[in-house]
């Protein structure tokens, strides 16, 4: 499977990926069907984003598709429309235990900080938003548009 990396600024490859694994408990695998471009984006393509490191497949602003759920998922079902909260945050440190999960310590962003979604399908938490009984995950959540 192919995804779009960004290598450095101003310079695209393809690149191979794995296929996503089956879906864990509370997880979901999703095909990407949209990706928004951003300032974001432009600002990394430039090499202008501080934030931003390489080598990097970008896209944060994701419309999906669930494709497959793990056990214990209810929030989602194959085929639901979704989109991607691209805000990944360890629920255990000392702002998301109070709820401010903005203030993560460990906060990663989706195609910044992490691979985004310029990619074939993808593993995703389908855990609520905030707090949650589910475990801490290094995923990034899926959410059903209205």
């Amino acid at each position: 499977m192919q995804a779009l990396q960004l290598e450095k600024p101003h310079h695209f490859r393809f690149i191979e990926v794995p296929e996503p694994q089956a879906p864990g408990p509370g997880e979901a695998i999703v095909a990407v069907r949209a990706v928004g471009i951003c300032g974001t984006d432009y600002g990394g393509f430039l090499g202008k984003m501080p934030f931003f490191s390489y080598p990097r497949i970008p896209g944060h602003e994701l419309g999906v598709e669930v494709v497959a759920v793990g056990p214990g998922v209810v929030n989602v079902k194959p085929g639901d429309r979704c989109c991607v909260e691209p805000y990944i945050n360890c629920q255990t440190c000392h702002s998301c235990t109070r709820g401010l999960t903005n203030c993560c310590e460990h906060h990663q962003t989706l195609g910044v900080h992490c691979d985004g979604g310029l990619r074939p399908p993808r593993r995703c938490s389908s855990s609520g938003r905030g707090r949650s009984a589910s475990p801490p995950s290094s995923l990034p959540r899926c959410r059903v548009l209205a």
